[in-house]
């Protein structure tokens, strides 16, 4: 199989298997198959961990990069993406989960237009300090961030500041950005950037020895 055909395997496989999720656990929620508060937010912030992880496996898959290797990310994605839901225990200023979710406002770490600060600053950052892996991580953090509110953007809606209001979405809509635009985005951007991010994040980085005087380069 070419290196083209394995990569276009690998992206439908994920594809299918993200909508697939979605679409069986929107079924449950309107089944209530959840029965109680603590198990449906256990239930949906771990929904954040494996959408954010799929969607960043679509991203390295499209990039040719879907190895063993790239379970750090994978992983990484995951947890960045359910550590949003904290926000609500922070603006509540309390641990008990009843208080968290009945907040009248949503959270800072749920307004969408932080994820694209991130990424712009982690991008300036490693132009100015040529630090391509913090630029990498900013992307990583852009997609986990954006998975997250986009699943949430159903229910809720996109919480674009400086828009007013949120922008809401339909469930079609959500699979379209999460399993297509955001990994394919992300892709384009990593083309944009070249050598620059085109690194994993735990890539070790080649380091170049100068020659001794007077012996030959080749």
């Amino acid at each position: 199989m070419s290196s083209f055909s394995s990569r276009l395997s690998q992206v439908a496989i994920l594809t299918t298997s993200l909508v697939a999720f979605e679409s069986a656990f929107e079924t449950a929620l309107s089944r209530d198959v959840f029965d109680s508060a603590a198990v449906k937010a256990f239930a949906d912030n771990s929904r954040h961990g494996v959408v954010a992880a799929l969607v960043w496996a679509i991203f390295l898959a499209d990039c040719g990069a879907l190895s063993s290797t790239a379970c750090f990310e994978v992983t990484l994605a995951a947890v960045l993406s359910s550590l949003v839901d904290v926000d609500h225990f922070i603006a509540a200023k309390s641990l008990r989960l009843e208080a968290a979710l009945s907040l009248p406002y949503r959270p800072f770490l749920h307004c969408s237009t932080l994820p694209l600060v991130v990424l712009a600053s982690t991008a300036v950052a490693n132009r100015l300090f040529d630090f391509p892996r913090l630029e990498r991580f900013g992307l990583l953090t852009f997609v986990s961030m954006m998975s997250h509110h986009t699943t949430d953007g159903v229910r809720r809606g996109v919480w674009l500041p400086p828009l007013s209001g949120a922008i809401t979405i339909s469930f079609g809509l959500h699979l379209a950005l999460l399993a297509f635009f955001i990994p394919h985005a992300a892709f384009a951007y990593l083309k944009l950037g070249g050598d620059r991010i085109s690194a994993g994040l735990l890539t070790p980085t080649a380091t170049t020895r100068a020659p001794f005087k007077g012996q030959e380069v080749v």
